[in-house]
């Protein structure tokens, strides 16, 4: 398996940046993460309850109706996280309508996917409190050909073919973990790269 340099370089369209927000910067996140305690969503996957919990604002995406529907409004301490994602891809503020703060405790994960089609690119996904590896592999191909550290307060973006190409998954983590995850809609008439 590649590591963190040689997978980005490998995957068109997926970049990380590190240190995209200070340690003050996470520490406010973190705060505000704290004082959600009781809104967390669970997580079914196959009739199993997930080991990690999220919260959706701007839009909800219902993965079995496969449809979009209204969430909370963004909160203002995400606002400047949106802000700072929009600015770094040159994308329209406006554009960011998704944004969902997951909860990994130790042992949680993701498993192979893409996201869905409704969602257009970039996806950004900002890491906080404990690091996390996420694994890359072109479709559903087999086995993880490619590995991604994301270290606390960096910024992962998929665009272009890793976003439309490639599944990625996050094997269970060693550290309590957040992540906060970006998204535009597709609009309609444009395809996938």
């Amino acid at each position: 398996m590649l590591p963190d340099g040689a997978a980005c370089a490998r995957i068109p369209g997926l970049q990380l940046v590190p240190g995209v927000i200070t340690r003050e910067d996470e520490t406010l996140l973190l705060e505000f993460i704290a004082s959600l305690e009781g809104a967390w969503g669970v997580i079914r996957m196959r009739g199993q309850v997930a080991k990690r919990r999220m919260i959706c604002y701007g839009r909800n995406y219902v993965t079995l109706s496969r449809k979009l529907t209204p969430a909370p409004p963004i909160p203002p301490p995400l606002l400047g996280v949106r802000e700072r994602c929009a600015q770094h891809a040159g994308v329209a503020l406006s554009a960011v309508e998704q944004v969902i703060i997951a909860d990994y405790p130790v042992g949680a994960g993701i498993g192979w996917h893409a996201d869905a089609p409704v969602f257009g690119e970039p996806v950004f996904t900002i890491s906080l409190l404990g690091p996390a590896v996420m694994q890359f592999r072109r479709g559903n191909s087999g086995r993880a050909t490619h590995a991604v550290t994301l270290p606390p307060r960096s910024l992962l973006v998929m665009r272009a073919a890793s976003r439309w190409e490639w599944q990625h998954q996050v094997p269970p983590v060693r550290r309590h973990r957040y992540s906060i995850t970006l998204r535009t809609l597709r609009r309609l008439g444009r395809s996938p790269a």
